[in-house]
């Protein structure tokens, strides 16, 4: 097995979507491939989008090009789910899920 290290950033990028995806789609209760279904209109689907897209965008160099392509989304998609995450409101249900589902894999990240 190789290590993460001696990945190319396109092998590694690959690598933590699916991981992302994998951990983000099991604490909401959604498929994974779900995720990346193009016409999914679910409030996990979204919320869990959100999620992968903050982490990304946070805590690696993906683009947000690539993460629209991983996603099956367009890039202005993505862009909004960023944003959306930086502007959560607690009092709504959903956004809190989201809210805590980032710190929760930030946490871990650490």
């Amino acid at each position: 097995m190789r290590r993460l290290s001696s990945l190319s950033s396109e092998d590694y990028a690959k690598v933590e979507f699916e991981r992302l995806k994998h951990e983000v789609s099991e604490y909401f209760g959604i498929e994974p491939n779900t995720i990346c279904e193009k016409h999914s209109k679910s409030d996990k689907v979204y919320a869990a989008r959100v999620v992968i897209c903050s982490l990304l965008s946070t805590n690696t160099t993906i683009s947000q090009q690539r993460m629209s392509k991983m996603l099956n989304k367009d890039a202005s998609q993505v862009s909004k789910y960023i944003k959306n995450a930086l502007n959560l409101d607690e009092r709504d249900p959903i956004q809190r899920q989201i809210k805590n589902a980032i710190d929760k894999f930030k946490w871990q990240r650490q």
